[in-house]
């Protein structure tokens, strides 16, 4: 049974947000820095996209204008390079709330930027997921250091560079612009800007490997689904649905690593991990997309 053409869209923006769910796991298995997993994963990712739609991808690059290529590889590098830096200097509860303002950012821009007005249901939405992250991460969350709001300015900046992101595939999109050159588009200065950090000699056959199957999974399949949903699916939707990632995150990090949310036990998760899936099903059940 498929989804009808109503849900399809947003179907394909839960699976996508589920793909990208696992970077988790796949980060700690593949056992590399940042870096060298950034410019791995997207090296592979990036050389699939080329091998099998080398001729369509570079048309269609090529019929992109060039600030729209800039923009969306500049949002993306700035979305990952900022929330890595904020997990760096402050806890997870001070980076996860500030970089999931994302939504409620795209919320905000979309009728000014694409002319598209969230419903009542979007607004609803967003209230529940917010409420679900905050329960979830307010025990985390320290404000005892210049370190600490370091950390959430760079996490709210992640936020901003998230919000654009979006916004700017949804324009994309829904202007009939092939979702692979988009793919490509927004992942070539991620990918520049981790070469040169990359430490070429801690690779081994099995980090490389996991490495490779994550740029697969996540970049040659979940982000062209992502951009092929978008041509459907209002920003604001998408982004209120993004809060499943979260959900799902924690699911395989207690699933696979036996791993909890510091502080958080089971039964403090039911009730806030409830409002974001139930946000994010409303989100996708009466809205018009």
């Amino acid at each position: 049974m498929t989804p009808g053409p109503r849900l399809r869209g947003p179907a394909l923006v839960f699976l996508t947000y589920v793909i990208w769910s696992t970077t988790g796991p796949f980060f700690r298995c593949s056992g590399l820095e940042v870096a060298s997993y950034v410019g791995a994963a997207n090296t592979v990712g990036i050389a699939l996209l080329l091998f099998f739609y080398r001729g369509r991808l570079l048309r269609h690059l090529a019929a992109m204008r060039g600030r729209h290529i800039f923009w969306l590889g500049a949002c993306n590098a700035a979305n990952n390079w900022a929330y890595f830096a904020a997990l760096s200097l402050t806890s997870i509860g001070n980076a996860v709330v500030p970089h999931y303002a994302a939504p409620v950012l795209v919320a905000l821009l979309s009728p000014l930027l694409l002319k598209e007005w969230p419903s009542e249901r979007i607004w609803i939405a967003l209230g529940l997921s917010m409420a679900g992250m905050l329960a979830v991460g307010w025990r985390e969350m320290q404000l005892g250091s210049l370190q600490d709001l370091m950390g959430m300015a760079l996490a709210l900046g992640s936020a901003v560079a998230y919000a654009g992101s979006v916004i700017l595939i949804r324009d994309q999109s829904r202007a009939g612009v092939d979702p692979i050159a988009i793919t490509v588009a927004q992942s070539i200065a991620l990918w520049l800007v981790a070469l040169p950090f990359m430490d070429y000699g801690g690779f081994t056959w099995r980090s490389f490997g996991v490495a490779a199957a994550a740029g697969a999974f996540h970049l040659s399949l979940g982000a062209v689904i992502y951009a092929v949903a978008l041509r459907r699916v209002k920003a604001a939707v998408a982004g209120v649905m993004g809060y499943t990632e979260i959900v799902f995150g924690l699911l395989w990090g207690a699933l696979l690593f036996s791993e909890a949310v510091t502080g958080v036990d089971t039964s403090d998760f039911v009730v806030p991990g409830s409002s974001v899936s139930g946000a994010s099903v409303a989100s996708v059940t009466g809205i018009p997309v």
